[in-house]
């Protein structure tokens, strides 16, 4: 009887904590296409204290120092709405990304809130195929990977490495590429990585796996 009581006051507690303060958000994640034209993402998280007091922000980090942020208001009254908002820079480098938005707030219970915002691009190149596979001793024959740009965006090649010395890789034309195995005597794998860099500063990586089994 008396674990029962310890335990209802104990969920009363809790419960009545609960409704003490709390921001909740519209949306904890959102995603964000990278527009080539422009130097920066505006971005905007909407919130509710949906609690019986108010609720103060102390602070607003960022894990990229790319991203500015602002709030509406800093101390946010019950049933009042409100919103964390800012931009996003992306030059020079338009390449994808995840930011960790970190909301610091005076209430013990809700002493930090995460949001994430995720950076994507359009592709600009098509790679075939992303697969090279030779058997275990087969001759030592070269395999072409070809580019196919997307849209007919023009790009260039920024850069090409491989995780090992076990293949050889050479370019035949602007579009395509012979990947040839040193030996094919032994099981084994390795990742071609290629950089491209589109029109407008538009970059994608692509990577090739290459497999000896």
């Amino acid at each position: 009887m008396k674990t029962n009581l310890i335990f209802m006051l104990l969920l009363l507690f809790f419960q009545s904590s609960y409704i003490y303060a709390q921001l909740k958000f519209v949306q904890y994640s959102k995603e964000y296409y990278i527009d080539p034209t422009k130097k920066s993402i505006p971005f905007a998280f909407d919130y509710k204290n949906i609690g019986s007091k108010p609720i103060t922000i102390l602070d607003v980090r960022t894990s990229c120092k790319c991203t500015v942020t602002k709030y509406s208001k800093k101390t946010i009254q019950k049933n009042i709405s409100g919103k964390i908002e800012g931009y996003i820079d992306v030059e020079p480098n338009k390449q994808p990304a995840h930011i960790k938005i970190e909301i610091h707030t005076d209430y013990y219970a809700q002493k930090s809130i995460i949001l994430n915002i995720a950076l994507k691009t359009d592709e600009i190149i098509e790679i075939t195929p992303k697969i090279l596979f030779w058997k275990k001793n087969d001759t030592k024959d070269g395999k072409v990977i070809i580019l196919k740009p997307l849209k007919n965006l023009q790009f260039i090649i920024k850069k090409i490495t491989n995780f090992s010395n076990k293949f050889t890789f050479k370019q035949i034309n602007d579009n395509s590429f012979i990947i040839t195995p040193v030996a094919t005597e032994n099981i084994t794998m390795d990742i071609l990585k290629i950089e491209i860099e589109g029109e407008n500063k538009i970059c994608q990586t692509l990577f090739v796996y290459l497999l000896i089994k």
